[in-house]
């Protein structure tokens, strides 16, 4: 039953034994934004931590065991609380309580948090924050004893619900067993390279758990693959249509062209180019995209590389290398189209969760080919096999592009600079686009394809007009 206001006391509990209880935890953790399980994933119990289990391949974890024996004792209520419209309103039988009330939204995220002094007055009123509609948790903890109860937000009214309140020893001995088990933990995921990720669970026995970890430095789950792929599906719409407002763009977002600032009524913009073949790369950890693209339908064809900046679900800024004919290996339509079917024919599938590097190996296997320019010490992750395409010039297979053969370590300039680098990793892609001026000017783009921590693939666009 849900009223809106109730009262309820709370219990410190010592000497009444209750059986330990059984655990039966399981569920899946991704990655934010991501549709794959992640692996490698230690998932454990802040109560219990001799219990835990790490991801498998497919991100998923079965957490099995029994907790201690607890026990309780028939006391006086430590103190009563109530709900009053938007405020719970705490009236203590001692002045010397001390505990705190979290509250957690429906995903696990603690939304408040108070603690309760000793000493306090011998009533108080704790204004609530705005509460997401729908359900919502309360623990309350004395000494080493708590208790949940669900508030629930229905349009501007919020309730409390009173389940087992009965104020009778008997009755205040069963919502301490209740608490015990409801509101006993707190599930705990790590992994390297990703931020911690709590969550608070109302029962040992719980299936179907879905957690999502942020990469560490990332940006909270902002952007989603769906997300950014919605914004660089526009981006194209707009570019063959030669109409910027078909994409959704931030006030004063910019358009950069071969590294020259730019406007959306000029350069690509009136030359419609059709899209042959794209591929798109989502870094969901920076809100941002990098878009491979060419086309060789027009009579003028063209190789475009994208860097797309996004924030709140807009467009901040499209850079764009627009590469053409008497650009680094292209001398006309022919190679455009040459490039088309190498590119198209290559094998870049998404990486299983269990296979994925993570972003800092994906960025450092890139910018360690970019150094051997300079430094022909770097240790660079040659992968084997391994393709370059460099406009129209490809060290594979042109005749099978997917295959086993070909090397990227057919030689390297010497004494260049690669400066002014920026950056966009996708780690289920494996793969991170560098856009830089090559010998110190020259607008590039060179896109890695990173597996099992060795370079697969390689592409660049190189602007010499």
């Amino acid at each position: 039953m849900i009223r809106p206001v109730v009262l309820i006391g709370l219990l410190v509990c010592t000497a009444l034994p209750i059986n330990g209880e059984e655990i039966s935890l399981s569920g899946t953790v991704k990655k934010t934004g991501a549709a794959a399980g992640l692996a490698g994933v230690k998932v454990s119990l802040a109560n219990i931590s001799s219990l835990s289990a790490t991801t498998n391949a497919e991100g998923k974890f079965t957490i099995t065991g029994t907790t201690a024996v607890q026990s309780l004792q028939r006391e006086t209520p430590s103190f009563q609380f109530n709900l009053k419209g938007k405020s719970i309103v705490l009236s203590p039988a001692s002045r010397e309580v001390k505990g705190r009330i979290d509250i957690f939204s429906s995903n696990g995220k603690k939304v408040f948090s108070t603690e309760l002094a000793s000493g306090q007055e011998s009533r108080r009123t704790i204004d609530l924050p705005e509460l997401s509609s729908g359900i919502n948790v309360m623990q309350i903890t004395v000494g080493t004893t708590s208790l949940t109860r669900t508030l629930v937000r229905i349009g501007n009214e919020l309730f409390l619900n009173d389940a087992a309140s009965d104020m009778s020893a008997a009755g205040n001995l069963l919502l301490n067993k209740q608490a015990a088990a409801a509101a006993v933990d707190t599930l705990i995921a790590s992994k390297s390279g990703f931020t911690t990720k709590k969550v608070p669970i109302d029962a040992y026995a719980k299936s179907n758990i879905t957690i999502e970890m942020d990469s560490s430095g990332g940006t909270g789950g902002k952007c989603t693959r769906e997300s950014l792929q919605e914004l660089v599906n526009g981006y194209l719409a707009a570019l063959e249509a030669g109409d910027p407002t078909k994409m959704v763009l931030a006030d004063g977002a910019k358009y950069i062209a071969d590294m020259k600032s730019s406007s959306f009524d000029k350069g690509m913009w009136t030359a419609k180019p059709k899209v042959s073949f794209h591929r798109d790369f989502l870094d969901v950890d920076s809100c941002s995209a990098y878009v491979e693209m060419f086309d060789s339908i027009n009579t003028h064809a063209y190789n475009i590389g994208a860097q797309i900046r996004t924030a709140n679900g807009k467009i901040t800024e499209i850079s764009a290398l627009v590469g053409d004919e008497g650009d680094w290996a292209i001398s006309g339509r022919a190679d455009i189209a040459k490039m088309v079917r190498i590119s198209s024919g290559e094998k870049w599938p998404m990486i299983p969760a269990a296979q994925q590097n993570d972003r800092a190996t994906i960025k450092a296997a890139g910018d360690a080919y970019l150094d051997i320019f300079k430094d022909k010490s770097v240790q660079v992750p040659w992968g084997t096999p391994c393709a370059r395409l460099e406009g129209s010039m490809y060290t594979g297979n042109a005749n099978n592009p997917g295959g086993s053969s070909g090397t990227c370590d057919v030689g390297i300039p010497d004494n260049l600079s690669i400066t002014d680098r920026h950056y966009i990793v996708d780690v289920d892609m494996g793969s991170v686009d560098i856009f830089c001026k090559f010998g110190g000017g020259m607008p590039d783009s060179h896109l890695f394809r990173v597996e099992n921590g060795k370079l697969r693939y390689v592409h660049t666009i190189s602007i010499q007009n």
